[in-house]
């Protein structure tokens, strides 16, 4: 097993008491328990690529990094240039509540991710459409909790980033069936 295997393990026993599935969670300051898409191995430099872009954009935004910002984490070409860029889905209550969790989307490039997206009350599981808006795939969450009447929005790019709220997008036709990847799945 390589280091990074047994760290996960480590910390997966750690979570059992709190719900720990086989979607790892992650530590800002840590590399440990990087989730790949399903099916796929994450090397250890992206895995480290992106935890120094997540710590980068957390310090932009004055988070503590000495404060425990765990997350889970999704890679996935969502823009159709043959590299993964990473969906990390927070999960802790600084980022959490009743409407949901933030998830910040960060295009992956040859040697770093970068920061492109910022979404909020965004629930898991959620889906990564075949249709795509602006060259980027369209998410498809629910939005529910926090008072919201339970409703299933697109939010799509426009050029720059994805939506900020997506309780603010408009609903979509609840017959129609939205094909793509599921993300994030809730493991029991």
């Amino acid at each position: 097993m390589n280091k990074i295997k047994v760290i996960s393990l480590i910390f997966c026993i750690f979570l059992v008491s709190i719900g720990c599935s086989q979607q790892s969670e992650n530590t800002a300051s840590d590399t440990t328990g990087e989730s790949p898409s399903p099916g796929e191995q994450v090397d250890e430099k992206i895995e480290n690529n992106l935890t120094a872009a997540v710590n980068s954009y957390l310090g932009e935004l004055g988070v503590n990094l000495d404060t425990q910002q765990t997350y889970k984490t999704e890679y996935i070409d969502l823009n159709n240039d043959g590299i993964k860029d990473a969906l990390v889905l927070m999960n802790t209550p600084d980022w959490c509540g009743t409407g949901g969790c933030s998830l910040f989307v960060f295009q992956g490039g040859e040697e770093k991710f970068e920061f492109l997206s910022s979404s909020s009350l965004i629930h898991q599981p959620f889906t990564i459409s075949e249709n795509q808006t602006n060259g980027w795939r369209d998410l498809v969450v629910e939005v529910r909790g926090g008072g919201a009447k339970p409703q299933t929005v697109t939010l799509k790019f426009d050029g720059k980033v994805y939506p900020s709220n997506p309780s603010l997008e408009p609903p979509i036709n609840s017959e129609i069936i939205v094909e793509g990847v599921q993300v994030f799945p809730i493991v029991e």
